[in-house]
């Protein structure tokens, strides 16, 4: 239908330009637990598998808060420094679906076995990781990291808080061919890869290509849409000071097929709107273009991304500039997303 694919992974990471280090020193952090009564966040410190010492520290109502629709820790930085890597997990996966926790709500993160693979190739000294290192979790295959606010003025070199900031910054990738063989079925490729534009604006290349004993590779770049073949693999321009909307991932998804980008969808609104108007959830076979919510048990939105084919999607993992536009493999994907609570992919179509 779609042809053969073939991939190729890549990390990429954002130019210098698009790397703002501010390194005030922060000496606690205010967690927000949205919606819970305190049995649910006692129950919870009972049960992120804290140390005596630490969970005794965060019971103490001396540092909790009551707003009208949440609780407020206020927990100093050497006990957040102190977190086992088990409780740091559990603790974040709480906190992780309220944009007020920023770090642990937008973590830095990238699917790795280790800190090494990770951090391979940075140029980041021993010293360096040795205060990143215990501060990362894992969520599926992907580590994660929230706590850049409370050591990046330990770090004492700008040249090393901005390859701190460049690594933390890499994201993971697919490069994409398509390869067409001498019995490759080309009307039914053609037609697929014709949603969002004109069959011409791809036929006379895909018929163009030599299909001798082994076929012809060619980028699957040169078939997307013309939105999507601008932005993939580049970087947002950084937005103007005071800025309150932003290119993120469900502008991503709704511009997709588009032939001039439309900054519309920057607000939330114009979002829901499009969403809840031009489209309906569907549960067939997936097609070019069709879109992935990833939502939460409780139905909050983490995130949109859209089909391409097979496993692969494009998307745009967060909305500052310095997340590129990437294809990746929806399983890649999924690992960066909360996975201590039932993830709902809810998948979408563009009504006819």
């Amino acid at each position: 239908m779609w042809g053969e694919l073939e991939l190729t992974r890549i990390v990429i990471e954002p130019p210098d330009e698009l790397i703002s280090i501010n390194a005030e020193t922060r000496t606690s952090v205010t967690w927000h637990f949205v919606g819970y009564s305190e049995d649910q966040l006692i129950d919870l410190l009972n049960n992120a598998a804290l140390p005596v010492n630490l969970q005794a520290r965060l019971l103490d109502h001396q540092s909790w808060e009551r707003r009208a629709d949440r609780l407020l820790l206020r927990v100093p930085k050497d006990l957040i420094l102190a977190l086992p890597m088990e409780s740091r997990r559990v603790l974040y996966a709480a906190l992780s679906p309220f944009a007020e926790n920023g770090g642990q709500w937008a973590p830095a993160s990238f699917r790795a076995n280790s800190a090494a693979d990770w951090f391979a190739g940075s140029g980041l000294t021993d010293r360096t990781v040795s205060l990143v290192q215990p501060l990362l979790y894992r969520r599926g295959a992907a580590l994660l990291f929230s706590d850049l606010d409370l050591i990046l003025a330990d770090i004492k070199t700008q040249r090393q808080r901005m390859l701190l900031l460049r690594t933390l910054a890499r994201s993971t990738a697919q490069l994409a061919k398509l390869r067409i063989r001498p019995d490759t079925d080309l009307s039914a490729v053609i037609d697929y890869w014709s949603v969002g534009q004109a069959r011409r604006a791809i036929a006379p290349l895909l018929k163009s290509l030599p299909r001798d004993e082994d076929g012809f590779a060619i980028d699957l770049v040169h078939l997307l849409p013309p939105a999507a073949r601008r932005l993939v693999y580049t970087y947002d321009a950084p937005p103007p000071p005071g800025e309150e909307s932003f290119r993120d991932c469900h502008w991503t998804a709704l511009n997709f097929a588009n032939n001039e980008l439309d900054d519309r969808y920057r607000d939330i609104a114009a979002v829901r709107a499009a969403y809840a108007t031009n489209y309906i959830t569907v549960t067939d076979e997936p097609r070019l273009g069709d879109i992935y919510l990833f939502l939460t048990e409780g139905g909050t939105v983490l995130h949109a991304s859209v089909h391409i084919a097979g496993d692969l999607v494009f998307t745009k993992n967060g909305a500052w500039a310095a997340a590129p536009w990437v294809l990746m493999r929806m399983s890649d994907l999924v690992d960066l997303y909360p996975s201590d609570e039932p993830l709902e992919i809810r998948h979408l179509r563009r009504r006819e």
